[in-house]
């Protein structure tokens, strides 16, 4: 299994948001969204990120832990940009503001739900993450609480220690996205784990 099919894997495992009935979401379409963003996830992952000094399986736990809670379970109207967070500031599937480090047409182009845009959503997010790869000090081995620091800063922009319970709830669920990327890569390497 590759690294796209591990992430839809866990994308398709993951409750969906909640939607009235009469307009909710197909779920072929939904599938083939979920598709998009596992794709766009991995690609992203696999670039390489400034500042991350992780594996690209830890990005792709931590765009897919950040995505999901950021976007409300990566609810359809928020990836196409309909529904925007912080009285509108907030964009694409990672909630991204356009800022010094996020230029606004770069910020205007994560929004929709093509592989292009959600790759540009990802890349953004992915900034943003390893900007707060410096909240753990180097040498460190990533796990959840050094995650939660560097959600922190993420979801504030300004500090690293996880005193808010967003930033601990997504370092536990980065280690649980982390953890079942890993069971579906590396089978035989988890199973020994195991012993």
């Amino acid at each position: 299994m590759n690294l796209p099919e591990a992430i839809l894997a866990i994308l398709l495992r993951l409750p969906g948001p909640w939607e009235d009935p009469a307009t909710a979401e197909p779920a072929a379409e939904r599938v083939a969204r979920l598709e998009t963003i596992a794709a766009a996830a991995a690609d992203v992952a696999d670039e390489g990120t400034p500042g991350w000094r992780w594996s690209a399986r830890a990005m792709a736990a931590a765009l897919v832990a950040t995505a999901y809670q950021e976007s409300g379970r990566f609810r359809r109207d928020v990836h196409d940009g309909r529904r925007r967070g912080d009285s509108g500031r907030a964009a694409c599937l990672m909630q991204i503001h356009a800022q010094a480090m996020i230029g606004r047409d770069e910020w205007r182009a994560s929004m929709g739900t093509d592989l292009e845009a959600t790759t540009t959503c990802f890349r953004l997010g992915a900034r943003a993450l390893g900007n707060g790869a410096r909240c753990v000090t180097a040498g460190r081995e990533l796990d959840a609480h050094q995650f939660a620091r560097v959600s922190m800063m993420y979801g504030t922009g300004r500090v690293c220690s996880p005193t808010l319970p967003f930033a601990r709830h997504r370092g536990q669920q980065w280690q649980r996205v982390d953890i079942r990327l890993e069971e579906l890569l590396e089978p035989t390497r988890s199973a020994l784990a195991l012993n």
